[in-house]
């Protein structure tokens, strides 16, 4: 009887072998195609008057400079708002006499509460990521921030 078991067994282990090879073999092409998480970007510290200016001298410079990454833009609040999807934005510019353009920075609904306690005319630090910016009739109205964190405000 015992030697009816140890056939047993190694007949399962013989049988089960291929299957645990394929087994094995797909956890290993699965695993090397996974990469290791990106390490946190630090973010890139600009002034909403530098980044604009910036996509307003040369869009491709810009693009490949900003574009995609995490900004820490200090700014002037200009205005804050929904679009039209209701989605809240703030407009933060260098604070020039003449500033109605800047960043267009958008804010998803869990991070917008702390846009309701800012005014205009406040300092702030908004962090998020570029995303290109708006022309028309070939001038830069807005760069976009998306993603955006209140990161900081003066009192």
């Amino acid at each position: 009887m015992r030697g009816d078991w140890e056939t047993r067994k190694a007949s399962w282990f013989w049988s089960s072998l291929p299957a645990l090879l394929l087994a094995l073999w797909w956890l290993a092409a699965f695993l090397a195609g996974c990469t290791p998480a990106p390490a946190p970007q630090q973010p890139l510290e600009v002034t909403a008057g530098d980044l604009r200016a910036a996509w307003e001298a040369n869009k491709l410079a810009a693009e490949s400079r900003y574009g995609g990454r995490l900004l820490d833009v200090t700014g002037v609040v200009g205005g804050i708002g929904r679009d039209n999807l209701g989605k809240a934005y703030m407009i933060i510019t260098d604070g020039g006499p003449y500033a109605v353009w800047g960043v267009q920075c958008m804010f998803d609904p869990r991070n917008e509460a702390p846009l309701t306690s800012l005014h205009k005319g406040q300092v702030v630090k908004v962090r998020g990521v570029c995303d290109g910016c708006y022309v028309h009739g070939g001038g830069v109205l807005h760069v976009l921030l998306g993603d955006c964190v209140l990161a900081g405000k003066s009192e």
